[in-house]
């Protein structure tokens, strides 16, 4: 992955961190490399100083819908920002195939 291209939505996937008690997003390719040791949750990609989380805090078994666990906030507005700018896109494309 390049600086200059957005991941979508379907290319993050719901972890669970004992550090911080929240369920995060992830990028799936940071997942898949065992290579990288701490991985930067989505609601930290755009700051100077993001925030790692090791690997070995991380679980999948508990990134359901729980009364034992909260979403992150800031994962859930990067999702939400990151729909609405391709919802966006699409628009200008479906008005120039209509025309």
């Amino acid at each position: 992955m390049t600086a200059l291209t957005e991941l979508t939505t379907v290319e993050y996937t719901h972890r669970w961190s004992a550090e911080t008690g929240l369920i995060h997003s992830y990028p799936r390719a940071d997942l898949s490399n065992t290579q990288i040791l701490y991985l930067v949750p989505r609601c930290s990609t755009d700051v100077m100083y993001p925030v790692r989380h090791a690997r070995v805090e991380l679980s999948c078994a508990a990134a359901s819908t729980s009364d034992r666990f909260t979403w992150c906030a800031g994962c859930a507005v990067a999702a939400r920002r990151a729909r609405r700018t391709q919802l966006e896109q699409q628009v200008p494309q479906q008005r120039k195939a209509i025309a």
